[in-house]
């Protein structure tokens, strides 16, 4: 279930950067930035 809900967010939100961002806050700063560059 919360796959389908962060896939849903990321499929639809017209921000999806900070939307990812958002779902890896719990990450350690380094990996936080690796997710968001690779990412883009």
């Amino acid at each position: 279930m919360p796959r389908r809900k962060k896939e849903t967010i990321l499929s639809e939100c017209k921000y999806q950067v900070i939307g990812m961002d958002m779902l890896a806050a719990a990450l350690p700063a380094l990996e936080r930035a690796e997710l968001d560059m690779n990412f883009l």
